[in-house]
């Protein structure tokens, strides 16, 4: 019969989304995608990963991203890149050209039109993508704690969180601590709203799993959070501290009960010889050493 096409309705959905998982790149597999409406729909459900800006209302953008692609493990949001969606992402036209209403196209989220992300965006990511692996929010200064708490209860496969540059506090941290037992690869760098509190807690919480910890400039993180992370972290293979408010004692407790450190990144002033000779009779794995600003240290 012409116009049938028995190639095509002969493929099990399987095998076609096993040939765009071997194509290997984005405008191949987007080329392949244009075969047909049952093709485009396969392709969408292989889609594991997504990065955007925060600007030009990401709140919404990421409502109908969560409609297209639930599968993505990884999401990448930038507040310093300005990447947005086209005006007519996600409108269908009607047969006299006509847009149809943004409620059926995007759905419904709080603050739509805020041109940075909000809690409202996290409530969608953790309602959206539930399969969400890494999360990297990068000065996402309106997200709080109460938003991180609530993505933390609906992404409990969560397995590495960056939170640089982002105003949360010990609340949405502890959460992280209580819901993702998974979390691996954790980021504080420029989170200026934590405490040894929450730092605390979610050692206690992600201990037994977390291999990779940074810290910088979180000026009331001190020695008692280091102590914590030595008493619970025992799988650490991966430290980087830049603080003038951790000391010998922090060190001293990191290196004693992290004998599986690997790469250390210390900028530390108030650090000296005595840390650096705990880490090197009991950190025994470790491969890579990155000392700045070390004017404590001698050649001792």
């Amino acid at each position: 019969m012409r116009g049938h096409d028995r190639f095509n309705t002969s493929l099990p959905d399987d095998l076609i989304i096993e040939i765009f998982r071997r194509l290997d790149s984005k405008s191949k597999r987007d080329a392949c995608s244009l075969v047909c409406h049952r093709w485009l729909r396969l392709h969408r459900l292989t889609r594991s990963s997504l990065k955007i800006g925060a600007s030009g209302s990401p709140d919404r953008f990421l409502q109908i991203l969560s409609t297209r692609f639930p599968n993505v493990t990884d999401i990448y949001v930038d507040e310093r890149f300005a990447i947005s969606p086209p005006p007519c992402i996600g409108r269908k036209r009607s047969r006299d050209n006509s847009k149809v209403s943004s409620e059926e196209s995007c759905g419904s989220v709080g603050n739509v039109d805020s041109p940075y992300l909000s809690d409202a965006g996290l409530a969608v990511i953790g309602n959206g993508f539930p399969k969400l692996e890494k999360l990297n929010l990068i000065w996402c200064s309106n997200v709080t704690s109460d938003g991180l708490a609530s993505l933390a209860r609906k992404c409990t496969y969560l397995k590495s969180l960056d939170l640089q540059g982002c105003y949360v506090r010990d609340q949405g941290l502890a959460a992280v601590g209580q819901c993702c037992k998974q979390l691996e690869d954790l980021n504080l760098r420029f989170c200026e709203g934590l405490t040894d509190t929450g730092l605390i807690e979610l050692a206690v919480g992600v201990g037994k799993s977390l291999k990779s910890l940074g810290v910088a400039a979180c000026a009331k993180i001190t020695d008692s959070s280091m102590e914590a992370v030595g008493s619970h972290c025992g799988s650490l293979e991966n430290l980087s501290l830049d603080s003038e408010f951790i000391h010998n004692q922090g060190i001293l407790a990191v290196a004693g009960g992290c004998p599986h450190l690997k790469v250390i990144k210390l900028q530390c002033i108030n650090v000296n010889d005595d840390a650096l000779k705990a880490v090197g009779a009991n950190c025994l794995s470790l491969m890579s050493l990155a000392l700045y600003g070390f004017q404590r240290f001698t050649d001792k």
